[in-house]
């Protein structure tokens, strides 16, 4: 029954932010895990299937490895940046759009100008698109966006013999992008008032 005073107000925020960052700290560790798990999981059958059907050796393996490296602190620093140049100046921005414009694809565009067995490339894109869906909170739309993209991305790269076919690849990815940003928006915002507004910002990000 006693009135609150400023001194305990910062006492319960203090252990909101201890709870905070326990639990912060837990999913963490969580994610660490099944990280673990999932690379586990992919070697292991990468190793195992390779052995009789096709053959992917050390160095297709560590470019895999690299690639992967690359594409998530990649889209790291790029979500950092256009968080920090758009969304703090221009609110209206909706936060998924920036998301679909990650260059996710070019993880699937490069592995499969490297490993020529299709299997591997569409393994490896499975693999990229789940990382990248932990890496924004297990974002649904993230994930369909970069399997289906990155198939695409792989797809268009199989056979380039020049400079123009990774032109025309990276276009026709984008269409695809496009394509399944502009369904997972229709689904998600169907009957709402701002469809227009994120069909508007996220479908040319998709393109982007």
């Amino acid at each position: 029954g006693s009135v609150i005073q400023p001194v305990h107000m910062n006492i319960l925020n203090e252990i909101r932010n201890l709870k905070s960052d326990r639990r912060t700290d837990f999913i963490a560790l969580i994610s660490a895990a099944f990280f673990v798990i999932l690379s586990l999981v992919f070697f292991s059958y990468t190793r195992r299937f390779t052995s009789n059907k096709v053959k992917v050796d050390f160095r297709d393996v560590t470019v895999m490895g690299l690639v992967t490296l690359i594409v998530v602190a990649f889209t790291k620093l790029f979500l950092f940046m256009t968080d920090a140049a758009f969304l703090s100046r221009w609110g209206t921005i909706p936060p998924m759009a920036l998301l679909y414009a990650a260059p996710i694809a070019m993880g699937p565009m490069l592995v499969g100008l490297v490993v020529t067995y299709g299997e591997i490339v569409w393994l490896f894109t499975a693999f990229l698109s789940v990382v990248v869906a932990m890496m924004v909170d297990m974002n649904f739309g993230m994930l369909v966006v970069s399997m289906i993209g990155g198939i695409a991305a792989a797809r268009g790269v199989y056979g380039c013999q020049k400079r123009n076919d990774l032109y025309w690849a990276g276009l026709r990815t984008g269409l695809v992008n496009a394509s399944v940003i502009l369904a997972l928006v229709l689904i998600q915002k169907l009957g709402d008032a701002d469809l227009w507004h994120y069909i508007a910002w996220c479908v040319p990000a998709g393109i982007l």
